[in-house]
C-alpha cells in the first residue's frame, strides 16, 4: 500500500464520523492502492503535520523556489537603496574618498561639468532600480497568490508515519480475516458461533 490519500467528498445520506474527534463529516481520506479509507473533518487537513502532510505537485515546487529568489533580489535591491545600512554607508565613504583625491583645480571645471552627467547617470539608475524593484514586486504578489491557490486547493495528502503503519497492520488483519471466513464452511462457522459464551449477567 502507498501512503498517498485523496480528499474526496461524500453525499450527506454518507456522512459518518471523522476519526479523529467523531463529528459527523462527509470529507473521506482514500487510498486506492490499498482500498483504505476514513472520514475526517477538513480542519484537521491543515497545518496538522502530525496527522496528514500535503502532497504538492512538482508546479508548487517551482512556484516556491522561485518565490525565494525574487524575495531574496528584493531584499538586495532595498538594502542596496538604504543609506542607512552598511552597504550604503561604506560606499558613501568611498565616493568622499574619491572626491577628495583630486587636488587639481584644473579639474575642478571638469568635475562640475560631469557632475551633472553624474546625477543623469544616477537618477536614470535609481528609475532603472525602481522599475526592476515594481517588477519584482508584482512578479512576488503573482507567485503568492498562485501558491496561496494551489495550497487551497490541493486533495492529495501523506499520512503521518506511525498513522500510516497502522492503516497498514488493520489493512493487513482485515485481509486475514475475510480470508479466514472465505474459506470456513457456512455450518462449521455458526457451530463456533454456537459456542461462544453467553453474556455475563448482573445476578449472582
Amino acid at each position: 500500500m502507498i501512503n498517498e490519500y485523496v480528499s474526496r467528498k461524500v453525499s450527506l445520506k454518507d456522512i459518518n464520523g471523522c476519526l479523529i474527534c467523531q463529528k459527523p463529516t462527509t470529507t473521506v481520506l482514500y487510498n486506492k492502492s490499498g482500498p483504505d479509507w476514513f472520514y475526517t473533518c477538513d480542519i484537521h487537513l491543515q497545518d496538522n503535520p502530525e496527522f496528514v502532510k500535503p502532497i504538492y505537485g512538482k508546479d508548487y515546487e517551482t512556484k516556491t523556489n522561485r518565490l525565494k529568489s525574487v524575495q531574496q533580489e528584493l531584499h538586495r535591491i532595498q538594502k542596496n537603496n538604504d543609506p542607512s545600512s552598511w552597504d550604503g554607508w561604506v560606499g558613501k565613504l568611498f565616493i568622499k574618498k574619491n572626491k577628495n583625491q583630486s587636488p587639481d583645480k584644473d579639474k575642478d571645471k571638469d568635475k562640475d561639468e560631469n557632475k551633472d552627467g553624474d546625477n543623469n547617470n544616477n537618477k536614470v539608475g535609481n528609475e532603472s532600480t525602481g522599475n526592476r524593484s515594481d517588477m519584482l514586486q508584482r512578479e512576488y504578489q503573482t507567485l503568492l497568490d498562485e501558491l496561496t491557490h494551489l495550497k487551497q486547493n490541493n486533495r492529495k495528502y501523506q499520512l503521518d508515519n506511525s498513522l500510516y503503519e497502522n492503516r497498514v497492520q488493520r489493512r493487513i488483519r482485515t485481509q486475514r480475516i475475510k480470508e479466514t471466513y472465505t474459506a470456513t464452511n457456512p455450518e462449521e462457522l455458526a457451530q463456533r458461533l454456537a459456542t461462544f459464551p453467553n453474556v455475563p449477567t448482573d445476578k449472582p
